[in-house]
């Protein structure tokens, strides 16, 4: 989780090109096909731009990153369907912000209040056939603002059959230029009433996810699909959901996970408040209607059923067909990982088998909501650290598209390996809400960070004085990120995994040494202050030892007196 700091550094990822809309890229060959109907084509759609949609207003986070005179670049490998195979090659995706001249439709050569900031992504794609190489690059002008269209759109295809190119110009409507060796397609010039384009979808998922539009659209499809498929230029009727709705609460014991979760469940009810689903009032709708599965901390099975009985078991009390049940159940026992247990006892299983039982069981009723109150706590560390990282992929798997699982923990590192939506509970209330990059990278109060980091972040008191941070007889020099620190006394925060041994370092000593696994946490005083560093090998300390720590500047918080975020190593700031 580094910020990209350096102009045109590289992010390389090894994944597999996801789609945000359901518009499937099955490719054709260069043979126009003209006889294709999987998209109806209505000539009278008619889509008129919402110009009163909030603007959108950039954090200093925003800006910190994007305003840096820099570029994001990330690479991946691609895997491209085309004639009938799937062709392996690369893909490239470059964003930076820049000034565009709206009536001129041209990048401006100099800033001015008049222009407009846009987010440009130029997104390339190359691949060999093997018969010879193809290449595709695309650029999209999305404004900052986010409450309009893209401003231009470009797109240009090359391969051994010859040359595409087309581009979109947003002008009282959308203006589009088209030059093509097929016939029927070369030397077109029309306009389109505005609608959602697929193309501006990448970037307004980096500017705000929260913004993607959901539900029944008219959308016109990126121009990749449309010459590729061979598909008239226009906005076709598309149903948009957004898939993978995780959210994970965490906090620590007695914060209020379990009560929220019993809440939502129907087993309490509230003394006040109101719970919605569906823009229903939920705590109205009974208990048998809610359409909920639960997975408790402790494993909750029937002793005297095998696996499949235990599974199928709310399967057999909604009197469901004998020959559903036998497919539902081993499908769900499937993407647990239990294939093949069909017939054991549940005494034979281990604990981390009997929580999959559990689990399993809940997915197979196919709930509109699934609840996980620490499913994980009762486990010993190998097999937390195995479904940890199984649970995602059973989500994916095991639930549709329209489930929501709602998760809770006390580890932040399951609240950050689900990579969901994180809310951060503590003594009953709601602290702050966000992606889990966010919390992370940008804890909105010193709680949060105690929260949200394992072990806690260290936090230490201290003040400012000739350029330098000072505390217990230590002085530090101010990093960059943090030069805008105008108290003179502020709390600085660094997690345990950023201070390390150094003979070079400042002395502190040892109160306790504790051994987890593979790593080492002390636990160290110097003066009042009071930190702990992990080290990632096992090494044996004693009480009142003397060590040497060093701290990564880089990697420092600082926060304002009354606990808010004031910043972040990743230009994060509440103040």
């Amino acid at each position: 989780m580094e910020t990209f700091r350096k102009l045109k550094k590289i992010i390389k990822a090894e994944i597999l090109f996801w789609q945000i809309i359901g518009l499937a890229l099955l490719l054709t060959s260069c043979e126009k096909n003209s006889t294709s109907k999987a998209l109806a084509i209505h000539s009278d759609l008619k889509t008129v731009e919402k110009t009163a949609v909030q603007k959108y207003k950039p954090s200093s986070a925003f800006n910190t990153y994007w305003y840096a005179g820099e570029a994001e670049i990330s690479s991946y490998k691609l895997e491209q369907a085309r004639y009938g195979e799937i062709r392996e090659g690369t893909a490239v995706l470059v964003y930076v912000t820049e000034d565009f001249l709206p009536d001129a439709q041209v990048k401006a050569d100099t800033r001015n209040p008049k222009n407009s900031p846009v987010l440009k992504l130029n997104a390339t794609k190359n691949f060999n056939t093997g018969v010879y190489p193809y290449s595709i690059m695309q650029s999209t002008f999305y404004p900052v603002s986010n409450n309009k269209h893209a401003l231009k759109v470009s797109s240009s295809m090359q391969e051994w059959c010859g040359h595409v190119y087309t581009q979109l110009n947003n002008r009282a409507q959308f203006e589009i230029m088209s030059h093509s060796y097929f016939e029927g397609e070369a030397d077109e010039n029309f306009k389109l009433d505005k609608a959602i384009l697929e193309n501006e979808l990448w970037t307004k998922l980096r500017i705000n996810p929260k913004s993607l539009p959901t539900g029944h659209l008219k959308m016109i499809p990126s121009f990749e699909y449309t010459r590729l498929k061979h598909k008239t230029i226009k906005a076709y009727e598309a149903f948009v959901t957004l898939k993978g709705n995780i959210y994970t609460i965490l906090g620590r014991t007695l914060s209020g996970k379990t009560t929220l979760l019993k809440t939502i469940a129907g087993l309490l009810t509230p003394d006040k408040g109101e719970i919605k689903f569906e823009d229903k009032d939920f705590l109205k709708v009974p208990v048998w209607e809610r359409n909920i599965a639960m997975v408790y901390q402790q494993f909750i099975n029937y002793p005297h059923l095998n696996v499949f009985e235990n599974v199928a078991f709310p399967l057999k009390q909604r009197k469901v067909d004998i020959n559903e049940i036998n497919d539902l159940v081993l499908k769900s026992l499937k993407s647990v990982g239990l294939e093949g247990y069909e017939k054991r006892k549940i005494q034979e299983l281990s604990g981390g088998q009997q929580q999959r039982v559990s689990l399993a069981r809940s997915l197979v009723k196919n709930a509109k909501i699934l609840l996980l109150d620490e499913p994980l706590v009762n486990l010993d560390y190998k097999l937390r650290e195995q479904l940890r990282e199984e649970f995602k992929n059973i989500f994916s798997q095991g639930l549709s598209e329209e489930s929501i699982v709602i998760f809770s923990t006390t580890d932040p590192r399951e609240a950050m390996e689900l990579n969901g939506e994180v809310i951060v509970l503590d003594e009953g209330k709601v602290l702050q809400v966000g992606p889990a990059k966010e919390i992370f990278e940008n804890p909105k109060t010193l709680k949060v960070a105690e929260i949200s980091n394992d072990p806690p972040m260290n936090i230490l008191k201290t003040n400012i004085d000739s350029n330098k941070i000072k505390f217990e007889g230590i002085e530090i020099d101010i990093p960059n990120h943090l030069s805008n620190i105008k108290d003179k006394n502020f709390n600085l925060g660094i997690r345990a995994s950023d201070i390390e041994l150094s003979d070079k370092g400042f002395e502190f000593e040892v109160e306790l040494a504790e051994i987890s696994g593979s790593e080492t946490l002390l636990h160290l005083a110097r003066g009042s202050a009071k930190i702990i560093t992990s080290i990632e090998e096992v090494m044996n300390f004693n009480i009142h030892d003397k060590v040497k720590n060093d701290f990564n500047i880089d990697k420092l918080y600082a926060f304002e007196a009354n606990g808010i975020l004031a910043s972040s190593p990743f230009g994060g700031s509440y103040v």
